[in-house]
């Protein structure tokens, strides 16, 4: 046999290795295809009729507990000790429906465990006009119960504030079985306890949401940074401006810093994609101005993972477009679990901590002193926050400027865990962080950063004998 035949078998044999892999993940790929969603004509009838299951599977049980948005950032429930049945999943992921969109008062009606790909296609599909949330978050997965009970971010929250505020109003399945309504004018005390409680004070079952009109693009433009200084001061002018609907910035050192803005606009000019071979936190690095669709932008780190799987040409060519997304990765990955270092000895650098700013300048500098070295090109993103509401057991200073500064990479450093370091940092500068993720507080810490003492009078009125479990030992690092 010749060479050019060999050749020509080896050739044969690749490509018929690449079908069938072709083939099969095409086949997973429907597992991960968003379900287009329809108004029902009986949706709260419907609604109704969940309810009334899920408060007999709740009166049925002594013990249950909820995770409203875990360490891979979606919404789950699941069961513990002392259930007598095993059912909670079916009755709790029921609740996925779009209930009503009221254009007038600009609200969509949705139940708990509707995720935000769902309603974004849902409104970007009515015709002519776009509408989106108010405020959504990065991940497709994400449910709106998991961004309430949780906390939910994304690049106008200098804007409009957490996702929970734009909750108009919602219902609450508490541990007796009753389900109350609440809002900002209504039962307003349990309202503003659901946020960052993770289902200990109660199950969200529907929520009412604020909605906007859009536009079909985005303009994006990129501004570089050399120094750390210069980037925080000009976040600020730019988070006051108000001359921006999104505000975010990848910073990969003390010397390489880029503040990302844009705006939504109707026509482009030229249009990008990173859903095929272009790979965003690459390419702003090169690139001062571009536009992308506006569901693009929406989820613009759903297709690298933020920056967690190889950046591979052939990796692109052969996930079909639907695998292209965090739910997909964590699972053939396994590292959503919430542990600081995973089998293989790396360190899961994996936060979002809250920073005043006039202390960032300090809690940043130091960080990037620190962990610099291990970022392995990869960035650390960071956008401006303000509050506009109250929210007891997440209490950033109302109408005060935050950084959040968010870190999702693997560190090969073994020696530090600097997810701990900084955890301590942040507590002795009176900042916060989200729960998603594992934390190293002590309870006294925990209780001063998070509202303790209120919290176990909260728990005293909705859930005395904590039926839905502690907040403190359902988030602690174990």
């Amino acid at each position: 046999m010749n060479k050019i035949n060999i050749i020509l078998i080896i050739l044969l044999a690749l490509i018929l290795i690449f079908l069938i892999l072709r083939i099969i993940l095409l086949k997973i790929s429907k597992k991960y295809i968003l379900k287009k969603q329809n108004i029902e004509s009986n949706s709260y009838d419907n609604y109704l009729k969940k309810t009334i299951q899920a408060q007999k599977f709740i009166k049925s049980n002594t013990q249950f507990s909820m995770r409203g948005e875990d360490s891979n950032r979606y919404d789950s429930y699941y069961n513990k000790k002392n259930i007598k049945n095993n059912n909670n999943k079916s009755v709790f992921k029921k609740f996925n429906k779009i209930l009503d969109l009221d254009l007038k008062n600009m609200t969509i009606d949705v139940e708990s465990g509707v995720t935000m790909g769902s309603i974004f296609d849902y409104l970007f599909s009515l015709g002519k006009d776009k509408y989106k949330l108010r405020m959504s978050t990065d991940t497709v997965d994400m449910t709106v119960g998991g961004a309430i009970s949780g906390i939910g971010v994304h690049f106008n929250i200098h804007d409009v504030g957490f996702f929970h505020e734009s909750v108009v109003d919602m219902d609450v399945l508490l541990s007796d079985g009753k389900i109350v309504t609440c809002s900002s004018t209504q039962n307003k005390e349990l309202f503003n306890s659901i946020p960052n409680t993770y289902g200990t004070i109660g199950k969200i079952l529907r929520a009412k949401l604020k909605i906007e009109k859009t536009k079909p693009y985005v303009k994006v433009n990129v501004i570089k940074f050399n120094n750390i200084t210069d980037f925080i001061k000009q976040m600020k002018k730019l988070s006051d401006s108000n001359k921006y609907s999104n505000i975010c910035s990848l910073v990969y050192g003390k010397n390489e810093l880029y503040i990302i803005v844009s705006n939504y606009v109707d026509k482009y000019k030229n249009l990008v994609t990173f859903t095929k071979y272009n790979t965003f936190y690459k390419y702003i690095k090169t690139h001062n101005e571009f536009y992308v669709k506006t569901r693009e932008n929406m989820f613009i780190f759903e297709s690298d993972w933020y920056w967690n799987i190889p950046d591979s040409k052939l990796l692109k060519f052969i996930l079909p477009k639907s695998l292209r997304c965090m739910k997909f990765f964590k699972n053939i990955a396994g590292l959503g679990n919430n542990s600081s270092k995973n089998k293989h000895n790396i360190n899961a650098f994996i936060q979002d901590w809250e920073v005043e700013y006039e202390k960032s300048f300090e809690f940043l500098t130091e960080m990037l002193d620190n962990v610099e070295p291990y970022l392995n090109a990869k960035p650390i993103c960071i956008f401006p926050l303000v509050s506009k509401t109250d929210a007891h057991f997440y209490p950033i200073k109302k109408n005060k400027l935050y950084l959040n500064i968010g870190a999702y990479s693997q560190l090969k450093d073994n020696k530090k865990n600097y997810s701990e370091i900084f955890d301590q940092k942040l507590f002795n500068i009176d900042g916060i962080k989200m729960l998603y993720s594992v934390h190293y507080l002590n309870e006294n810490q925990f209780n001063k950063m998070y509202n303790g003492d209120y919290y176990k009078k909260i728990k005293d009125i909705y859930d005395k004998k904590y039926k839905f479990g502690n907040l403190y030992h359902k988030t602690k690092n174990k």
